[in-house]
């Protein structure tokens, strides 16, 4: 691996391997800086900077939201290499229910990620409004999750950090796309792990709060958390504390109302399972009674 001017690593070229970066003319712009682009207005804050919308001058492009990372905000290798880790993941995502990163390139002391704008906003606070979605919508916003999170493991990607923030929608809010790859990895095989505690509390698996390696179904419980939070409109695990919470987690301790249908209450059990190898796969989702 090599570098460009940005700090970030390179592939050489000679690897087969479908997520290393490739440094092709349509996504790394070494001639693009801020100048090609209007900003209008911040859409978003992060750790390490600002998302913005806007517009190309050249008009070859809708809107779209740009994440500036400042670099001096990054502090130590370990989140440059979140960082590339980012890119290299998200780079190569080609799906419908994925944002796409069309380009990225530094100025200065930024660097900047260039990345479909998605109208609707997040699904947090969609659901906000809502209070709750019923089983209809549930079952719609779920399978449309489960697909993306289907396409991402047929790469070897975990996300990490699934939640209803990080879960985008377009203008008509029928139609998701996964967002934010900041916490995700590449795991050697389907059955590889992991032991580095990320994530947000609400959303961490069993395995990852008990300090346990961890693997691609970490997706899967968050993905239980996600469908009990559509349904009750809170989420299972929730108590403020993030030690509280994760007490909540390490003895299972939630209830699901008894308004919640058989079926659902079926899949989220077995979504919410402690033991990974017993957790249900993406693939038996599908196939669930509550998605069919």
């Amino acid at each position: 691996m090599s570098q460009d001017s940005s700090g970030l690593k390179q592939s050489n070229g000679n690897t087969k391997d479908p997520l290393v970066v490739k440094l092709e003319a349509n996504k790394l712009r070494l001639g693009c800086t801020r100048d090609d682009y209007r900003t209008l207005q911040i859409i978003g804050k992060g750790s390490f900077g600002h998302v913005f919308l806007a517009y190309s001058i050249h008009g070859n492009q809708p809107h779209v939201a740009i994440k500036k990372i400042d670099k001096e905000l990054l502090l130590n290798d370990y989140n440059v290499d979140r960082l590339n880790s980012e890119i290299t993941i998200h780079l190569n995502m080609n799906h419908e229910n994925i944002v796409e990163l069309y380009l990225y390139f530094e100025q200065n002391n930024s660097y900047y990620l260039v990345m479909e704008y998605c109208k609707g906003g997040d699904m947090y606070k969609f659901l906000k409004k809502q209070k709750t979605f019923n089983e209809a919508q549930s079952k719609h916003y779920l399978t449309q999750i489960v697909n993306a999170l289907i396409y991402l493991q047929s790469f070897g990607v975990v996300h990490r950090d699934l939640k209803l923030s990080n879960i985008l929608l377009t203008e008509d809010q029928q139609q998701i796309k996964l967002s934010d790859f900041g916490l995700s990895t590449k795991l050697d095989s389907v059955d590889g792990e992991q032991s580095t505690i990320l994530g947000t509390p609400n959303y961490m698996a069993y395995e990852i709060v008990n300090k346990m390696n961890y693997g691609m179904k970490v997706d899967n419980w968050a993905l239980g958390c996600i469908l009990f939070t559509f349904l009750v409109g809170e989420s299972p695990f929730d108590e403020g504390s993030r030690t509280q919470t994760f007490d909540k987690i390490r003895k299972l301790d939630y209830k699901i109302p008894d308004f919640v249908s058989k079926n659902a209450r079926d899949l989220i059990e077995k979504l919410l399972h402690p033991d990974p190898t017993k957790r249900i796969s993406l693939i038996e989702c599908k196939s669930h009674p509550f998605l069919r």
